[in-house]
């Protein structure tokens, strides 16, 4: 619909009640003043029943109610003072129609008592003495001789129709708009439903979007800064190993380049997976046990335990158990004090002690994976940061826990133990 079509059909409703109102100050006024019979104080009654009646008309958009009342005021005010009917007063139905149309609940209830009351108005002025009539019309309509329309018993009862049909009319037409209201609110409200669904499927997009590049973030970190440390670790190992010994030379500047390359293999695999991510991340490539060897093949010293009896490990179990290990080993190579041996811990179903003290609430099986290494004093002061950080939040989704503890040693420095407890199903 174009903007003249929506606008002009508003703007003529706008200007009807005052165009009435104007048409009835104006024809009133002509219709009292041509009728010679009329003495001064019949001429100021009829003058207050033209103004009363043009103010109702006016009205009966804005305020229904009030030009309800205007129009019995009026009624009353000529049976009771005998003031003249009049041809304007044939627009008083266009009140009805108002208070049916656009008038309150409290409105539309009081005019639909109130208009019953025409044709008892009608009654009591057509039985009051003295009788004035000022257009030829309404005396055809009240003539009760053999030749004219109707009779005066049957003005009541006319009076009655010539009130409800518009109301009526008007009762209708606001049926039909609060039907159509009440579908546009129910459009509205499914279109927002449908917006507010849409806007939940991108925040769930944006959040799995975010949370698998945290994933992915997180385990690129772990892939580097292992492969970096145990690089690291067997370049500083490979200053130590005799200048006659070009062979040892060789072994480690292959070890160092087979670490280089299994890390540059690892970051191709995180980065080109295409599969749906899960909370534990990519599976990496190796064990546990690959891990350890790792590190030995580093030149660092390792001590390797693992007890109780090993496992089937679900692909997220394995994925986490795997990355918080390669995030300890990590951290005793940067940390550690590369003289002193790593001691690393695999307990399957845990230890009565363990589970009494620190392990699981309500589990029974479970894997705790422990690595100790000796930190110098400037050391154990920076222990902790994003790695102990990252190891919290890869295990907490799945219901495990870290704990970390120091313990001094004899000789300066102390223990950094770290505890990683991850349920099984």
């Amino acid at each position: 619909m174009s903007p003249t079509h929506s606008v002009t059909p508003r703007v003529a409703a706008t200007w009807l009640a005052p165009t009435v109102a104007l048409l009835v100050v104006v024809a009133g006024f002509v219709e009292v003043a041509r009728d010679a019979r009329m003495t001064d104080a019949r001429l100021v009654a009829g003058a207050a029943v033209v103004l009363t009646t043009a103010l109702a008309c006016a009205l009966f958009r804005r305020a229904p109610g009030l030009a309800l009342g205007l129009v019995l005021v009026t009624g009353l005010f000529q049976v009771t003072t005998g003031a003249a009917l009049l041809a304007v007063q044939l627009t008083a139905p266009l009140v009805a129609f108002g208070t049916s149309r656009y008038g309150s609940t409290a409105v539309l209830w009081l005019s639909g008592v109130a208009l019953p009351f025409a044709p008892v108005l009608a009654f009591m002025y057509l039985g009051s003495d003295g009788v004035y009539v000022s257009s030829d019309l309404v005396t055809i309509l009240l003539s009760s001789g053999g030749g004219h329309l109707v009779g005066p018993a049957l003005v009541g009862f006319g009076s009655l129709a010539y009130f409800l049909l518009p109301w009526f009319l008007g009762l209708v037409l606001r049926g039909r708009e609060r039907t159509s209201l009440s579908r546009q609110d129910e459009q509205a409200a499914l279109a927002a439903l449908d917006e507010a669904r849409e806007e939940r499927a991108a925040a769930t997009e944006i959040a799995r979007l975010q949370a698998g590049n945290a994933r992915l973030a997180r385990d690129v970190h772990d892939v580097v800064g292992h492969s970096l440390a145990v690089i690291l670790a067997q370049a500083e190992s490979a200053q130590y190993l005799a200048d006659d010994d070009p062979d040892a030379a060789k072994r480690a500047m292959a070890s160092i380049a087979a670490s280089a390359r299994q890390s540059l293999r690892d970051v191709r695999a995180v980065l080109g997976s295409t599969g749906t991510p899960t909370p534990a991340g990519l599976l990496p490539q190796g064990s546990l046990q690959s891990l350890i060897d790792d590190v030995r093949t580093a030149g660092v010293q390792v001590e390797d335990a693992e007890s109780g009896e090993p496992r089937d490990l679900t692909f997220e179990e394995q994925t986490v158990a795997f990355r918080v290990l390669q995030e300890m080993l990590t951290n005793a190579l940067k940390h550690g004090c590369r003289d002193r041996a790593v001691s690393v811990r695999r307990s399957w179903c845990g230890e009565p002690s363990h589970t009494a003290r620190t392990g699981p609430a309500g589990r029974t099986t479970y894997l705790l994976v422990e690595v100790a290494n000796a930190v110098s004093p400037e050391t154990e002061r920076g222990v902790g940061g994003r790695g102990i950080a990252g190891l919290r939040q890869r295990l907490e989704p799945f219901g495990g826990h870290l704990s970390v503890r120091t313990a001094p040693l004899p000789d300066g420095g102390a223990t950094f133990t770290a505890s990683a407890y991850l349920p099984l199903s």
